[in-house]
This record gives C-alpha cells, sequence and structure tokens, in this order.
C-alpha cells in the first residue's frame, strides 16, 4: 500500500460560519478577509482547500490546501463513482465528486482510494489536493 507523507503544513483562517459539521469537506474564501465557509461547485474563486477541524463560528478553521487530506465524498452522484486516481471537484454541498463531464468545472483532487462502487451516501477517503485546481479540460472525465 502506498504511504504519502504530508509536507505543507495546514493554513489557519477563522470559520466565516458554523462549520462543525463540515470537517473533511471543502472551504472557500468568505467576503471577510482572512475567513472561510463551506465550498460550493459555484465557489468562485476556486476552493481554499479542505476543512481538517470542526470550528464554530470565529474559531481557527485549519484547512489543508495541497498534499493529501482525508475527504467527505459523495459515493456516487448522478450515477458517476469515484474510483482510484479519477479526478474529482467539488459538489454544492462541499464534497468531493467525481468529474462527470468535461464542462470546464475545476478539478479539486485526485481520489487516492478504492472506488465507491454501490455508495449511495457519503464517503471518506483520500485524496491528493491540487491548488487553485485546473480546469477539467485538461484532465479526464469519467
Amino acid at each position: 500500500m502506498a504511504h504519502y507523507t504530508q509536507l505543507v503544513p495546514d493554513v489557519s483562517f477563522l470559520a466565516d460560519v458554523d462549520l462543525t459539521t463540515h470537517q473533511y469537506k471543502f472551504v472557500t474564501v468568505a467576503s471577510t478577509v482572512g475567513n472561510v465557509k463551506l465550498a460550493t461547485g459555484a465557489s468562485n474563486p476556486a476552493p481554499v482547500g479542505i476543512l481538517q477541524n470542526s470550528p464554530s463560528l470565529g474559531q481557527e478553521a485549519r484547512v489543508r490546501v495541497f498534499g493529501e487530506s482525508v475527504v467527505a465524498a459523495s459515493g456516487n452522484l448522478g450515477g458517476c463513482q469515484l474510483a482510484y486516481g479519477r479526478y474529482g471537484m467539488v459538489a454544492s454541498n462541499g464534497l468531493f465528486q467525481s468529474l462527470s463531464t468535461e464542462s470546464g468545472c475545476t478539478v479539486a483532487g485526485r481520489w487516492l482510494d478504492a472506488a465507491t462502487t454501490g455508495a449511495t451516501g457519503s464517503v471518506f477517503g483520500r485524496v491528493y489536493l491540487y491548488p487553485a485546481g485546473f480546469t477539467a479540460s485538461n484532465a479526464a472525465a469519467s
């Protein structure tokens, strides 16, 4: 089994909203400088990274911005399941999901775990994060 080492430290922000139930989901910049909020598929700019703790409003939010992280993912969204090595993006609820189209969406990372065959809800797995992502037209869709 491959072992990945995290060499980039997490970055500290403040929670702009209550994020106590959003650990391991994607976050993005909030309107207040230095704050983050839950990311959505429409996040603009691209998500900052994955939340590593579960802060309340105003508490420190530790965010993994690059490298390997645990991630909360959608096991099967629109019939497109995650599989080892597949690129993914951020869903509307902050979860990681497999690309189903090369529609120009921002790739957030690459799934490093087993396939999610048969999973219908949220699952947890490992992902390799890409800083600021890149567009899906440069990556293979599912």
